[in-house]
Order: C-alpha cells, then structure tokens, then sequence
C-alpha cells in the first residue's frame, strides 16, 4: 500500500509540473464560444470625452484605477486622464525640448502608491515624472533606454532594446534593476542565445503583476519568468507556440504574421488569459488553474460573447493595465462599424453611446471578473 501510495504521490508531482506548459498552437485552429458572464459579473461601456483638446486615434495604452482611466496616445506621444466615467480631465506632461518636458514617448507607467505617473522617454534614456494632475515634479536619468518598465520594491525593473543583438555585441544585457534615483543596481544578459533570431524583435517584451509578483515575458522564447526583488528570473511556465525562427526578409514581412506571437498575459486565481497574434489578428486562449484545460476563445472570431447585453464581441485589450479586477476591451469606431447591430444593443440602454460621429474618440468596455 506505501509503495502505491508513493508511486501516486511521484505521478502527482509530474502531473503537476507537466501542467505548466501551454499548448497554444494545439488549439489554433478550434475554439468554443464563451459568455461573457462565466468569467465576468458584469460589463461597464465607457465612451471617452471628445473635445478639441483631446482627440485619441485607436493606437493607445490604457490604464484603470479605481477612480481614473490613464490614456497614452501612440501615435501623438501625448498622455491624458480621464475620470472613470470617461470625462476628460486633464493632460499630463508636455512634448517639447524645455524643463520638464520630454522629446518622445511611446508608454508610460503608474505608481499607484506613490500616485506618480512616469513617461518613459526611451530616447533620452529618462523617467520624467508627474502626479496625477500633469505637475512635473523630476526627472530621472537612466544609463541604459528603457522601453517598458515595472516597479519591484522601491526599484524599477526594465528591458532595453539592444539585449537581442547578439552579433554585433558581446555582453549584451535584457533586463536591468535600478534605484528610484536611477543608478543601476543589477542587470540580466539577454536570454536569447541563437543568432538566427538576432534582429527578430518585432514583438515588444511585456511585464504583468499577479498576487504582487511581477512576470517578465521574451515573445522569442517559450518560458514566462517571475522577478524577485535582486532581479533574478525563475522560469514558471511554458507557452509553446511552434513558431520557428524566420529571418526578416524586408520584401515579404507578411511571412510573419505566421507566427504565433504572444502579446499579452492576465492572471487571477481562476484563469490565465493568454492574448496573442495570428495570421493578422488578436486572438485569446484562456487556461482554466482548477483543471489546466486550455480552449481559444471563440468558433470563429476570437473573444468573448457580452451575453449581459448582445453586445460587441468582447476583445481584451493587449495595452491595457489595471491592478483592479477587471478585463479592458477597447471599442474602436472601425470595430463600432462592424458590429453595428450588436452594438445599437448596448446603445438603446446607455444613451451616452447614441449619436455617435465617425471622429469620436473609442469607447472601453471594463469587465468586472468574478471572485
């Protein structure tokens, strides 16, 4: 009996740890349509104010607080805040070349605690940071670029651009620790060790937060990693994509759009919800922690069915950020004109989506998730 005992016990442990690898291309081409309402207790449209003083094209970051929606445009590099109900309320920094102001911007990143706002100025190699209200308050140098960025601690965690040419460079470093005053504490050498996916970064690396640990994502390879607070990196799961090295070849990059590409993770207690690209398109597989089933969302068009509503197609938005428990599905007016139907639903009942022009600005969708 001990020995069957034992034998289970090893069975387990194995199980256990084979279940950490997620098997994206196994079920890219099948899916099941999903409610809205099995992940999310309920759904909240959200149009954001259009005036002159701000007009968003679709190319945003977006993140959710308790009481205020963060906007950064990407193709502008300008950065707003709204109030959670979409009423513009201020901006935040000013692009120039003077005191407190930054040349050019992609992202940015919060601090809720601190109630900073930090715009990441990739070219100067600088943090400019503001409160809430747009105030400048200082700007921190960096000795390397950084292009996302994350908080661990009191420090920053960061990755730069350079850490995948490996050809051209030796010592070439991915990730980087730094104090809140910018001097480096640590770094990490790039993970990338094959010279054939050398110039291959067309996919940014991410960071997501879970249970307030931060994970660090290289499209270029298989394994998610967690961070501790000396930058070291534990790999903690798989997503195998069977995408294969493919050079950039300038005259036919549509050859790429073949790869599977992960773009985005969330995570709670209940799921993971991976997003990623394909053939052109976002699409989402969801992994269910009680059993480790994986499914894409969605028979034909990958998202989630607003069953609260008959809404638009639920689509959880890669560049969005919220430490509140919710999902962000972004609802541009080229994604309004395609489910014109479904989305005169949700305007009958919510009178503030009614009489909408073609240069509004987007709409989000916030999903409340189950606990």
């Amino acid at each position: 009996m001990k020995t069957h005992l034992f034998v289970l016990f090893i069975f387990t442990i194995n199980a256990l740890h084979a279940q950490q690898i997620i098997n994206i291309e196994k079920n890219i081409t099948k899916g099941e349509d999903i409610n809205l309402s099995f992940i999310a207790k309920s759904v909240r449209y959200i149009p954001l104010e259009t005036n002159r003083t701000v007009l968003l094209s679709d190319e945003l970051q977006v993140y959710h607080t308790t009481d205020y929606i963060f906007i950064g445009d990407q193709q502008t590099n300008l950065f707003y805040r709204f109030d959670k109900d979409g009423k513009f309320m201020n901006t935040i920094g000013k692009k120039g070349g003077g005191p407190g102001e930054y040349a050019q911007a992609l992202f940015f990143f919060i601090d809720e605690n601190l109630n900073d706002f930090y715009i990441i100025g990739t070219q100067e190699k600088a943090l400019y940071v503001y409160d809430f209200s747009g105030k400048f308050k200082r700007k921190i140098e960096l000795t390397e670029s950084p292009w996302a960025i994350n908080k661990s601690g009191e420090n920053f965690v960061f990755y730069n651009n350079r850490f995948n040419r490996i050809k051209n460079a030796n010592n070439i470093n991915e990730l980087f620790l730094a104090d809140k005053n910018g001097k480096l504490v640590q770094s990490t050498p790039t993970s990338i060790k094959d010279e054939e996916l050398d110039m291959m970064l067309f996919e940014l690396p991410f960071f997501y937060t879970y249970n307030n640990r931060l994970f660090y994502k290289n499209p270029l390879i298989d394994k998610v990693f967690q961070i501790d607070n000396n930058l070291n990196l534990k790999p903690v799961y798989e997503i195998r994509t069977g995408s294969k090295p493919v050079k950039p070849d300038p005259a036919n990059l549509k050859l790429l759009a073949e790869r599977i590409s992960i773009r985005a993770i969330f995570e709670n207690d209940a799921f993971r919800l991976i997003t990623y690209t394909y053939k052109d398109d976002f699409n989402y597989q969801i992994v269910y922690k009680d059993s480790w089933k994986t499914e894409r969302c969605g028979k034909s068009k990958s998202g989630f069915h607003d069953d609260f509503n008959n809404g638009p197609l639920f689509r959880p938005y890669w560049q969005s950020q919220s430490r509140q428990h919710v999902l962000i599905s972004l609802l541009t007016n080229e994604d309004i004109e395609k489910q014109k139907q479904l989305f005169e639903n949700i305007s009958k009942k919510q009178t503030t989506l009614a009489n909408r022009q073609t240069d509004d600005n987007p709409i989000l969708a916030i999903a409340e998730l189950n606990e």
